[in-house]
């Protein structure tokens, strides 16, 4: 029996393929996962230049760019909502919220990361460059780069002893602030 394909279905299906791959990628995590946080909260240090809506200019992996907006959420901490597309026929956009707080080591601006929800949740770890007001370069600390640490001490040290080993991070993307 000789089967018919249409073109547009076979493009499609290598899209979804793609995207799938991604997703699975991403959601099994790239990025360090850390039973603790880089240091506790400092309650003095909070950037109102990372508040506001951001969109990123070089989509790593995919064509659609994520979408960030950032707001304070309580005292020195962010609440973050992740926009992104999955790019499938339907369009479908997922919508992740996460909060954070940031720590500096040595010169350089890292935020704790969490993802809002019930249970046991890792901490994720993202050094934040910022060019002018207007855009954030963000590279996230690897995955399998270090053993779990007891301490956030010791988390905190090794991420020090690290700042200039490049492989040490992956590029999350570069992202423009966008008004609303």
């Amino acid at each position: 029996m000789q089967r018919t394909v249409f073109p547009n279905m076979v493009k499609q299906n290598k899209l979804h393929i793609a995207l799938t791959f991604i997703m699975i990628v991403i959601l099994c995590g790239c990025f360090y996962e850390s039973i603790m946080p880089l240091a506790p909260i400092n309650a003095d240090l909070f950037d109102e230049d990372l508040l506001g809506v951001w969109l990123q200019t070089d989509p790593i992996g995919s064509d659609q760019p994520l979408r960030i907006t950032i707001f304070q959420f309580r005292g020195p901490e962010y609440y973050l909502e992740v926009l992104s597309d999955t790019a499938t026929s339907k369009g479908i956009q997922t919508v992740d919220r996460y909060n954070g707080y940031l720590t500096m080591v040595e010169k350089s601006m890292f935020m704790n990361v969490q993802e809002l929800k019930p249970g046991a949740r890792p901490y994720w770890l993202f050094r934040i460059k910022k060019i002018g007001n207007d855009t954030l370069v963000v590279a996230g600390l690897l995955e399998n780069i270090a053993p779990q640490f007891e301490s956030s001490k010791k988390l905190y040290e090794f991420v020090k002893a690290n700042l200039s080993v490049d492989t040490a991070f992956t590029a999350v993307g570069t992202f423009e602030r966008i008004s609303e």
